[in-house]
């Protein structure tokens, strides 16, 4: 058990939320967060040498590319999430974090019907639980691990001027544009703009904001379940004291 595991169960037990009033998920989940906020830049530094999360045996994502978001923003996006099919656009950037350094895998997917179908074959070749997928994307995109699908897929923001950011990124560092939309994640590729950006302010004279890093995230998405978890107990614990007292009739 690690110390902030240790320290998250007291925080929780100064709160009114006993051990045992804490689901097995919620446990599974806070380990994880917990384990995260010791870890934050694990999956940074895996990418950084070419390495992608692993959802299961056999089956990895790739952090979200440009390209794979592109994709996602003017076809995935227009097919299913424009018209409330949240559960297919979900199963759509799934297929994008598998594919997502794989030019190939999107250029020809501008019909939704062929899309669909190259998707559901590749769902149902996956052997993972919808859990274990879940939570690879939620680290993936930093996601809240309990935001429902319908949120999560609303809760993805992609940028619209990817043509301006990667032009600029390629005159500035001579990193070819391909390489930038294909070979480097949306979040690395928005980074490294920004801290052009804050370079050139800060060269200017003006003062910017720090960026969140990915501890930043870790910290917010345990503190998102903390108090989830205090919510729900609380939530139930009235529950009961109106049942109890008949309030509740």
């Amino acid at each position: 058990m690690s110390v902030r595991f240790e320290a998250e169960l007291a925080d929780l037990k100064g709160r009114g939320v006993e051990p045992k009033d804490i689901l097995p998920s919620e446990f599974e989940r806070l380990v994880r967060a917990c384990d995260r906020c010791d870890k934050p830049f694990s999956q940074v530094n895996a990418e950084l040498v070419g390495m992608p999360i692993f959802v299961c045996e056999g089956v990895y994502f790739w952090k979200m590319t440009v390209g794979a978001s592109v994709w996602l923003d003017q076809y995935a996006k227009k097919w299913w999430l424009d018209t409330g099919q949240h559960k297919a656009y979900f199963w759509a950037i799934v297929y994008s974090l598998m594919h997502s350094r794989d030019k190939g895998a999107f250029t020809e997917l501008t019909d939704e019907e062929e899309a669909y179908g190259r998707i559901r074959s590749d769902a149902l070749r996956l052997v993972a639980h919808e859990d274990e997928i879940v939570a690879a994307v939620d680290l993936a995109l930093h996601l809240s691990d309990r935001e429902p699908i319908a949120q999560k897929t609303q809760t993805l923001q992609i940028e619209n001027d990817w043509q301006g950011v990667v032009a600029r990124l390629e005159s500035q560092s001579g990193i070819p544009a391909e390489k930038w939309i294909w070979e480097r994640s949306l979040d690395y590729t928005r980074k490294a703009y920004r801290d052009l950006t804050r370079f050139a302010a800060a060269c200017g004279g003006k003062k910017a904001e720090r960026m969140k890093d990915e501890l930043d995230y870790a910290m917010n998405a345990l503190a998102r379940l903390r108090a989830e978890i205090v919510g729900r107990v609380t939530a139930l614990r009235e529950k009961e004291r109106k049942e109890a007292s008949g309030d509740g009739e």
